[in-house]
């Protein structure tokens, strides 16, 4: 009853004292919050994400390293080198380029030639890829050929020059030709015999190198198929003696391009 009583008084005091008076909170806000700490732990984290914006300023670009350099040249290089050549350009590594072989008729008189000779040649003709060096003369292509008679006596010739192209329509081409031949032919006949055995029958040529120049036109066919006509003359053009009948020849040849 004691411990009651004392209980009752003391709390009657407190509610007395509390009428009327202004409670102090100065010591309750200066109190720490229980959860501070977890909350500046919370907001120390949110400052450095924050803070992370600070480096959205660009950064200056890296050179790439030379190992990068290398690889990308390599994987580079190959693509557009085989990008330039997709087919062989010509037989051999590229130094042939075309091959025609053709059936003339020998000795023909388009310019006011004798009649002398006659028959059926066989040519055959090589023609290779232009050199650089021959870029100033519009690119012409070295060519070597042979035409042989299908008589054993009448005349053969060897020629060599150079064969300039153009293709001034579609897949019509036109060639022409400029070099000089060797033959096997006479030259001319010995005045003092009254009836030469080849009188009337063999051409006087007067030297046995002659200049030698070829018209040709055609149509290409396929890439790499032509088929063509051709004509072709012989003579040395006065410069080595007055016996200078030369030679015509005119017929159709077919060439297989590399």
């Amino acid at each position: 009853m004691i411990i009651l009583a004392l209980t009752f008084l003391v709390s009657a005091t407190v509610h007395a004292q509390g009428i009327g008076t202004t409670y102090d909170m100065s010591r309750f806000l200066s109190e720490p919050h229980p959860f501070a700490t977890g909350m500046n732990v919370r907001g120390q984290g949110l400052s450095s994400t924050r803070a992370a914006p600070a480096l959205r300023s660009p950064l200056p670009a890296q050179a790439p390293t030379p190992r990068n350099q290398s690889t990308s040249r390599a994987s580079v290089e190959p693509t557009a080198k085989s990008s330039r050549r997709t087919e062989p350009s010509g037989f051999g590594g590229g130094w042939l380029s075309e091959v025609r072989v053709g059936v003339l008729k020998h000795a023909v008189s388009l310019i006011g030639n004798t009649t002398k000779e006659t028959g059926i040649d066989g040519n055959l003709e090589v023609l290779f890829e232009a050199p650089s060096f021959l870029g100033l003369l519009w690119s012409p292509r070295p060519t070597i050929g042979l035409t042989a008679n299908s008589s054993a006596t009448n005349t053969d010739i060897a020629y060599g020059g150079l064969t300039w192209e153009w293709a001034p329509w579609s897949n019509l081409i036109l060639d022409f030709s400029l070099g000089m031949a060797a033959h096997n032919g006479e030259l001319k006949f010995d005045p003092s015999v009254a009836f030469p055995a080849n009188a009337g029958r063999h051409r006087e040529f007067g030297c046995r190198w002659l200049f030698r120049e070829s018209f040709e036109a055609g149509w290409l066919f396929a890439k790499r198929h032509a088929a063509t006509i051709m004509w072709s003359h012989y003579s040395h053009g006065g410069l080595c003696d007055d016996k200078n009948e030369g030679l015509d020849n005119i017929g159709v040849r077919y060439g297989y391009r590399f």
